[in-house]
């Protein structure tokens, strides 16, 4: 499966979302299937928030095997994506993944939230009833 995200992901920081403390989102966050939390000192510090993915996979084939073509925008962003984990061999734990159009990410060098998606994932009226969703996740906080 090869998706084309090259039409301009959009990427927007808003006055409600760059107010809001990290750790008073990890805070606010509610145990879900499928949430995602990274943080971390890569790329330039920061965290990402994803949740609902769209699709989940067991199969490293399934990840491995789907082209994402990234816009020239999205290059200083994520936008979305696979996110999961494979297991050490032996561990007797299945990898899962899970495919996320749209996420948050708290970019520590400026301390701004960014509303991340990749279109094309799933038809615009979703993506941004979606995209509604992550900003409230940040900017409840």
């Amino acid at each position: 499966m090869t998706v084309d995200a090259s039409a301009a992901p959009v990427v927007a920081c808003g006055p409600t979302l760059d107010r809001a403390r990290p750790d008073a989102v990890l805070r606010g966050l509610t145990a879900t299937n499928g949430l995602v939390v990274l943080c971390g000192a890569w790329a330039g510090g920061g965290l990402i928030v994803a949740r609902d993915p769209i699709r989940v996979s067991a199969s490293r084939d399934d990840v491995f095997g789907t082209d994402i073509v990234p816009g020239p925008e999205q290059a200083a962003g994520v936008g979305g994506g696979w996110f999961g984990w494979l297991p050490y061999p032996g561990e007797g734990v299945e990898p899962w993944f899970g495919l996320y159009p749209n996420i948050v990410r708290y970019r520590a060098t400026d301390e701004c939230w960014l509303d991340e998606a990749l279109p094309g994932l799933i038809d615009d009226a979703a993506l941004a009833r979606r995209r509604r969703r992550a900003v409230a996740l940040a900017g409840a906080a």
